[in-house]
């Protein structure tokens, strides 16, 4: 690949994907000294960098490995893009889909869930977003296309597109995006204001599919599936896997109530609870690294493939400044 493409001093070497509001792009960072880094590109498309604007003011607080790093901001034009931690890793969508021809993996729930309710904890707790701006941030569209697990077996939450800060006072910002509506916390559909519980729902979603290997909404229609939100009450996961654990199962039940004294508030009560599962259970640690790279091989070959790219992009960069700089 001939790296002639660049914005600012990044060099794209792939198209990862698009939306109606940007571009995103794998790109190599080079810095003074010459090392490279693979980092992610997104590009505002249209002239309208208000969602990227939004998702990077977001993301500039998180400092936790469930959370890309914001590495640039460039908002100014004709430059409307934010850079971040590029990972490379399977999606639990397709983690997801891998398991419904197979029997529940309790311990790749329990992995999983832990790591998405620690996640979801640190993103729930209240810190300052900017200046004179202080507040929980809540993510708005966890579904499993929007985490990914990396190849050394740490998930990561991925766009903010539809995240908003809960503010002290109890009043979140004005919605930017819209949630995946089969994760949707039936919220969307009444007129209770959004707050913590949505994300605490979607994980118990997540949760309840794992223990189930089973869609929640199966071949629900999307006008089905809003009319089952409008009147929700939740499906017992015990009825589609009798082996379901009643710990396990109570969590999940609790995690999806409607009834505000029925279920969490906090997601710190769902980490710790989720947690005590997987201590007080006579269950193997699953090694997730070895999962991934055993049960997603062309995931990890597609991985090896664009580290070869990148590499054969670098050193033709190499060639070419040796060449500018005689």
């Amino acid at each position: 690949m001939d790296p002639s493409a660049q914005i600012g001093r990044y060099t794209l070497v792939e198209r990862l994907g698009a939306s109606d509001l940007c571009e995103v792009h794998l790109a190599l960072s080079v810095d003074a000294n010459g090392v490279s880094r693979p980092v992610v590109l997104k590009i505002a498309t249209g002239g309208d960098n208000k969602a990227i604007q939004h998702e990077a003011r977001l993301l500039a607080p998180l400092k936790n490995e469930a959370y890309c790093e914001l590495v640039l901001a460039e908002l100014k034009l004709p430059r409307n893009y934010i850079v971040l931690e590029f990972v490379d890793g399977v999606s639990v969508e397709d983690i997801l889909t891998s398991q419904m021809t197979r029997s529940p993996n309790l311990a790749l729930t329990l992995n999983l869930g832990c790591q998405l309710a620690q996640a979801l904890h640190f993103l729930h707790t209240p810190r300052e977003i900017a200046r004179d701006e202080h507040g929980a941030i809540i993510h708005g569209d966890i579904n499993p296309g929007n985490l990914i697990v990396t190849f050394a077996g740490t998930l990561k939450v991925l766009n903010f597109g539809s995240a908003r800060v809960l503010k002290s006072a109890g009043r979140s910002d004005l919605e930017v995006g819209a949630a995946t509506l089969r994760y949707t916390s039936p919220s969307r559909f009444n007129d209770r204001q959004a707050d913590l519980r949505d994300d605490i729902f979607a994980l118990g979603l997540i949760l309840w599919e794992f223990s189930t290997c089973k869609r929640y909404w199966g071949e629900m229609s999307d006008e089905q599936v809003t009319e089952g939100l409008k009147s929700f009450r939740a499906k017992d996961p015990a009825i589609e896997n009798s082996q379901v654990l009643k710990q396990l199962r109570d969590l999940i039940m609790a995690c999806l109530a409607v009834d505000y004294f029925s279920g969490y508030s906090e997601t710190s009560e769902v980490a710790r609870d989720l947690e005590n599962v997987r201590k007080a259970l006579p269950v193997s640690e699953l090694h997730l690294q070895n999962f991934l790279t055993e049960g997603f091989p062309i995931a990890k070959k597609r991985a090896e493939a664009r580290q070869e790219r990148m590499a054969s992009v670098d050193a033709q960069l190499n060639i070419r400044q040796r060449l500018t700089s005689r």
